[in-house]
Formats: C-alpha cells, structure tokens, sequence
C-alpha cells in the first residue's frame, strides 16, 4: 500500500546522492553499543532468525533507509536533506544533554535546567515515532482510508462512469485488483513529529521522569 520514493515517477530530486542513507536511530546512539575497543562495530540481533548475525555490522548500515525523511514541496519536488538536517540537529542536542547525565553518574544526583531536560524528552520522544514501526502502521491507516473511500466513491457513483473496457474489468477481476491506491510515506511525518511532541510534553508533566 505504501508508495517508495523511488518507485515513484515523475519526481524530480536534487542532489540525489548527498545524505542518502538517513538513520531512524541516531549513529550517535548506535555508538553507545559498539563491540569494545571499536568505533562503529556493533552486534546485529535477527528477529526472524531470533540470533545475532555472524558478522558485526556498522552503525553506518543498521537502522537506517534511503531517502527516510523525504519530503515533497509545493513544486511536486522532492527534497530529501531539509528535515534530515532538523532531525541531525535534534539528535546532537539530545546526545549533548544524555553525555551531562553520563558525566553525572557519580553524583548523589543529576541536575540538568528545563531547557536541556526538554530537549532529551523530545530527543526519546522522537525516537519513539520515528521508526519504520510507527511510521508505517500511520501509512497503512491512510491506505485503508484511501481503500474505504475508493469503495464507497465507486459503489455510489460519484465517480465519473468508467469507460466500456475498465468497467468490463471491474467487473470481471474486482475493483482493487484492477484500481490499487498507493499511499506516499510522507503522510507519516507530520503525525511522527506531532507525536513525538505529545509525548514529551507528558515527560515533562511527569517531572522529566523517563
């Protein structure tokens, strides 16, 4: 049901190979994890095959998809680096702010002002929201809308009647096998976004408690 960027035609992209591999979990993060005495080697887990792959893999290549945050302007362009940028700038505050609760480890207690707890709620928040899995149960809720209204647009006629040969196939093989909605998965950003706020702000009611 959800539309790849890249299986999309008719979209004009520029700067097609600059911050094409964007990361859903922070590189940043990732490195918290890598084997000791390596930079950016961590332990892959396969959930299918429920073990850890052979071979250690690079923070540069797990959690990550090309071309994640693309959006579509207003010129049906595609821009793929504006809201990877935003994210890159989140995810350098956030790890800033993890690194002084780290570095407070030894303390009776930590104390960080609002401002920095602020930003590390959001920068969990949004790790919450950003990921494939949430991301695509939004996209597959847009899809079965748009199959809904597709149903229920063709079976009161408000649609202009098709044509002799379409509607023989309708007929035939069924209206979604002959007409299939696609969804783009750019429908997932703004709930992405305006969840992960939700979410912080619920952090911050609770007194920054994660």
């Amino acid at each position: 049901m959800k539309k790849r960027l890249l299986n999309y035609k008719g979209m004009i992209m520029i700067d097609r190979r600059v911050k094409r591999n964007q990361h859903f979990v922070p590189q940043s993060y990732l490195r918290r994890f890598t084997i000791k005495g390596e930079q950016s080697l961590l332990w892959s887990f396969d959930k299918k095959v429920k073990g850890y792959l052979r071979n250690p893999s690079s923070v540069n290549r797990v959690c990550c998809e090309d071309y994640y945050y693309y959006q579509i302007d207003e010129q049906g362009g595609v821009n793929h680096i504006l809201l990877e940028d935003a994210i890159s700038d989140i995810e350098r505050i956030g790890n800033d702010g993890i690194n002084d609760l780290i570095n407070m480890s030894s303390m009776p207690y930590a104390y960080l002002p609002i401002e920095k707890i602020s930003n590390i709620s959001f920068y969990i928040a949004l790790m919450q929201t950003r990921g494939p899995t949430f991301r695509d149960a939004v996209n597959n809720l847009y899809g079965d809308m748009a199959v809904r209204a597709l149903e229920a647009t063709f079976e009161d006629k408000v649609l202009p009647e098709a044509p002799t040969a379409l509607k023989e196939l309708i007929d035939e093989m069924g209206l979604l096998n002959v007409v299939k909605p696609s969804i783009l998965t750019t429908v997932s950003l703004m709930h992405m976004i305006e969840s992960a706020k939700q979410i912080s702000h619920s952090i911050l009611k609770n007194n920054g408690l994660f």
